[in-house]
């Protein structure tokens, strides 16, 4: 509601000839509703994607209905836009624009990312994030995050993978997940580390050097191919979305998640993916 106004009150103060939005989050539905009520064009990127398992999909799709230019990532998020009834001459496929990012930020040595976080990352480490599903009749995430807890705990002493942990959203449960996961990693030093956020450089120099990407952030299933690193996608918030090969897709029981780690970090799925 703050964001509505706030973004109301800049509309009208500056008149924009446009409004460019990205993604399906409920902050930049606030703002691409302000703007339609003040009348401007909108312009979204990344439009007629499905997470069945989040409750971005409503924000996204209201996002498309309010928009008059469109820019998908891919083809068959193009035709999904084409049939929810948008003109076909308004939608532009553009691609991942994250992927600008991947191949044009200078990133972090192993070295210096190690000193950032102040983990020894010399050897194998895994990247994590893990948000809320807030879809109806979503599990309770601090159940979730408890069985995805003792997996990485499992894994970890297996595979011999330490676990660098970046914080959940905003969403609601996303304060429950973000809480254990600081205990967690607090009892476990040496092993395991806990950032509310580490900023694009630091967060993309971490998943080019990580032998696993595990969670279920969309980053973990649209940034991941990019660098050829596999990832296990947890649990339904990423349901529907177009995924590579090197994205592994499990449940979100503690059993499930293991097999799915020890799966992705064996050499056969390695040597498969190179």
């Amino acid at each position: 509601a703050r964001t509505l106004a706030a973004f109301t009150a800049c509309f009208a103060r500056r008149r924009p000839d446009a409004v460019l939005v990205l993604g399906d989050r409920y902050e930049i539905f606030a703002a691409a509703a302000a703007a339609a009520l003040a009348g401007l064009p909108i312009a979204h990127i990344s439009g007629g994607d499905v997470t069945a398992g989040a409750a971005d999909d409503w924000y996204r799709h209201c996002i498309t209905k309010m928009a008059c230019l469109h820019f998908p990532s891919c083809a068959a998020y193009a035709r999904r836009l084409v049939r929810m009834g948008e003109a076909p001459q308004t939608v532009h496929l553009v691609g991942g624009l994250g992927d600008e990012n991947i191949r044009s930020m200078p990133k972090l040595s192993r070295k210096k990312l190690a000193a950032s976080v102040g983990l020894d990352l010399s050897g194998r480490y895994g990247l994590v994030t893990y948000h809320p599903e807030t879809a109806p009749g979503a599990p309770d995430p601090e159940a979730q995050m408890r069985q995805f807890l003792a997996a990485l705990e499992t894994a970890g002493r297996a595979h011999g993978v330490k676990w660098l942990l970046t914080g959940a959203n905003a969403d609601a449960g996303g304060e429950a997940i973000n809480a254990l996961a600081r205990s967690w990693a607090a009892a476990h030093p040496g092993q395991a580390a806990f950032f509310a956020s580490l900023g694009v450089q630091r967060y993309l120099s971490a998943m080019q050097y990580a032998a696993v990407v595990a969670g279920n952030s969309s980053s973990g299933v649209v940034e991941t191919p990019s660098f050829g690193v596999p990832a296990v996608n947890v649990g339904r918030r990423q349901a529907g979305r177009i995924r590579c090969q090197n994205v592994l897709c499990c449940g979100a029981g503690q059993a499930e998640v293991e097999a799915a780690l020890a799966a992705a970090l064996s050499p056969e799925f390695l040597r498969r993916e190179r």
